[in-house]
């Protein structure tokens, strides 16, 4: 499984990773709110539009204090090696850089 880190410099680390389809990623959330949301290269900082055969990804906020001793997570299987661009949709984090993308083409 890889892991992304979703952590309080808001930049994901990795920001790459390449996945095989059926391959399992899965992101950590260190404080303070996260989110995962799909979108695409060119509308990174926007929800992803309803397309036919493209899975969605929307976890809503995940707040994570830093006293927190255990670190909440979300996995996702990837179902294709295109590009999967994800971000995180809490306040301006997207705009800041927390973005990652999986099998950049």
């Amino acid at each position: 499984m890889s892991e992304l880190r979703l952590t309080t410099s808001d930049l994901p680390v990795p920001n790459k990773l390449a996945a095989a389809k059926g391959d399992m990623v899965q992101f950590q959330f260190f404080p303070e709110n996260r989110s995962v949301t799909r979108n695409i290269f060119d509308a990174r900082c926007e929800p992803l539009a309803d397309r036919p055969n493209v899975m969605r990804v929307f976890l809503g906020l995940m707040p994570v204090k830093a006293t927190n001793t255990a670190i909440p997570s979300y996995a996702i299987v990837i179902d294709a090696t295109t590009s999967m661009w994800l971000y995180c949709s809490q306040a301006m984090h997207c705009q800041r850089g927390m973005l990652v993308v999986i099998n950049e083409e």
